[in-house]
């Protein structure tokens, strides 16, 4: 009673003394208190929560961080306020749906927020939003979705750092046609196991992105067990067919330096969904090791909207991944008229190492469709495990495709198309320009490492300085190269090796049955098949360890009846299988 207007005071705590919420208030005349920032004496006056640099401690606000109380509505009144909230320090609370109205930065102190999901009007734009050492927690139901611990709609500038997210989703949206500008999430840890949840829905992503610009997701461990995808990136509007026109893009992804791990019982899709309208995309310097996702990287259109801005840059690089699923597939936008002009520009996919640890058949390894310029460079894609039905390239309708170096290393039927008459490299029609240069392949139980079928309309083919390893001939083998019902201007195949065992029946290095009515060049190295067996390979003074050794040489070990390679150029350098096995050390 004896507190007057004006006046500050300073308590010892929030509910008893030395609790940690103790602060600093202003006494002024009856107005409506909330219980939490304010409160309302027995006098008729209301003490008013002072803070200084709007810093918010949540224990100020009556959240007492003990592990049983839930605090949510405590932890409202200070999301009304915003501006920088601070959590203690390694403590446990639980919270329900909070809504973000005002700009906030949340210190979490590595503190558990159980069953906390920050939510935030789909009618607002609020930048921006911040949290640092959040530790987000549920406990799991089974039979039902898996909660969002995020779930912000039209937030600008979202920066997400050191947090770590256990069994919850993450969803960051702009809907109605805003157009938002950056979101990062760096340096922080998604461990989710929804195999308690009804993990076969659809909803089960751990990271769902839609209608934003500026994307960044660099730096995080992620393991992943039982989800759906890993992300989804979308446009704003989750049907384009139903308003094509007013589509937000996802302009500017970054997914880059993540450390991905997780495996997938059953109704595993993508790890990655680039799903309708998704422009400039850099996946780089990811490692992945995961099973039963059916894709490590999948973009699709397959809407038939000249209106529809799709993919202006693919760009995938240096990637180290094993996953028994496919690698990469690109799809444009086409429609009742095929290709559609403006969907993707350029695909690279370059200096990635792929594993498929599948022993099943599968798809092609980098599969692409209704594409405009496909560059694939200095990867070393290995199928050692495949037994039937596979090949790494599939390449359809796609206007200049460039294949530059990388090692395609075989084990099982690592190009085998079967019935499909597909080789190594299957290109299908609307391809303008072809080029294959400089790769090294194993033909496996293929009838070509390298064939172009199909071609209605091609301007040129050039298939030059290629290598083709073959130790496991089967009756259909053809040919290592193979330019197959083409009509073509110019036809250049000049400059290619093939290493296959003597006893081969094969018909010719090169097969060309196509029209060809400009330029044809068909001029190759041959076969090359130099026979040795183990013991002169292990003999340091034979000729083939002293005598034009150089690195990388190759020739047939016919004691073990496969193609080895030099180590080294010197006389005691070993020589080594396709697997880079050492197999024969000279001494």
């Amino acid at each position: 009673a004896s507190l007057k207007e004006g006046q500050f005071v300073e308590t010892g705590g929030y509910y008893t003394k030395g609790d940690a919420g103790q602060a600093k208030y202003l006494i002024v005349a009856a107005q409506a208190a909330d219980g939490y920032s304010d409160h309302t004496l027995a006098n008729g006056t209301v003490a008013v929560l002072q803070h200084s640099d709007s810093k918010l401690n949540l224990l100020q606000f009556g959240c007492k961080f003990d592990g049983t109380t839930t605090d949510t509505a405590a932890a409202q009144a200070a999301f009304n306020i915003g501006g920088t909230i601070i959590a203690p320090s390694n403590a446990k609370t639980k919270m329900g749906s909070i809504t973000v109205v005002a700009p906030i930065s949340i210190e979490g102190n590595n503190s558990e927020f159980e069953d906390l999901g920050l939510v935030s009007s789909a009618a607002t734009i609020i930048s921006p939003v911040r949290l640092r050492g959040m530790k987000f927690t549920t406990t799991a139901v089974a039979g039902v979705n898996a909660p969002y611990a995020i779930n912000l709609r039209n937030i600008d500038n979202i920066d997400i750092k050191k947090c770590t997210f256990v069994n919850v989703r993450t969803s960051i949206r702009g809907d109605n046609g805003i157009i938002q500008y950056g979101v990062l999430l760096e340096d922080n840890e998604f461990d989710c196991n929804f195999s308690d949840w009804d993990y076969v829905s659809s909803q089960q992503d751990v990271i769902d992105i839609r209608g934003i610009q500026n994307v960044n997701i660099t730096k995080n461990r992620i393991f992943a067990t039982n989800v759906n995808r890993v992300f989804k990136i979308a446009a704003g509007t989750d049907q384009p067919a139903a308003n094509p026109t007013g589509i937000t893009n996802v302009v500017g992804l970054n997914i880059s330096n993540n450390f991905i791990r997780g495996s997938v019982d059953t109704g595993g899709k993508q790890l990655l969904d680039l799903f309708n309208g998704t422009v400039e995309v850099n996946f780089e310097s990811n490692s992945i090791d995961v099973t039963g996702f059916t894709t490590i990287y999948e973009s699709k259109t397959g809407f038939s909207y000249t209106t529809l801005e799709t993919l202006a840059a693919h760009n995938i690089h240096n990637n180290t991944v094993k996953s028994d699923g496919l690698f990469v597939k690109v799809q444009g936008a086409y429609g009742a008229t095929g290709w559609v002009s403006n969907s993707y520009d350029t695909v690279k996919v370059s200096g990635n190492t792929y594993d498929n640890t599948s022993s099943l058949a599968s798809d092609a390894t980098v599969s692409c469709r209704f594409l405009n310029d496909i560059i694939v460079s200095n990867n070393t894609f290995n199928c050692k495990n495949i037994i039937t039905d596979h090949y790494h390239l599939d390449i359809s309708s796609c206007k200049i495709v460039n294949i530059q170096g990388g090692e395609y290393i075989r084990g099982g039927m690592v190009f085998a198309t079967a019935t499909t008459n597909a080789g190594g490299f299957a290109f299908n029609s609307q391809i303008e320009f072809l080029t294959v240069n400089g790769v090294v392949i194993d033909q496996y139980d293929n009838r070509a490492a390298i064939m172009p079928k199909d071609l209605p309309v091609v301007k040129s083919i050039v298939i030059t300085n290629n290598t083709v390893t073959n130790d496991n001939l089967g009756a259909s083998q053809q040919s290592a190269y193979w330019v197959r019902s083409c009509t073509v201007t110019d036809l250049i195949v000049t400059g290619n090796t093939a290493y296959i065992p003597p006893q081969t029946s094969l018909e010719k290095l090169s097969r060309n049955f196509s029209t060809v009515s400009g330029r044809l060049i068909d001029k190759n190295n041959g076969w090359l098949d130099k026979i040795y067996a183990d013991s002169e390979l292990n003999d340091i003074s034979n000729d083939v360890n002293t005598q034009g050794k150089y690195e990388s040489r190759v020739v047939f070990n016919n004691t073990q009846n496969l193609w080895v390679y030099a180590s080294n150029l010197t006389a005691g350098g070993g020589w080594k299988d396709m697997a880079k096995n050492t197999i024969n050390t000279p001494v």
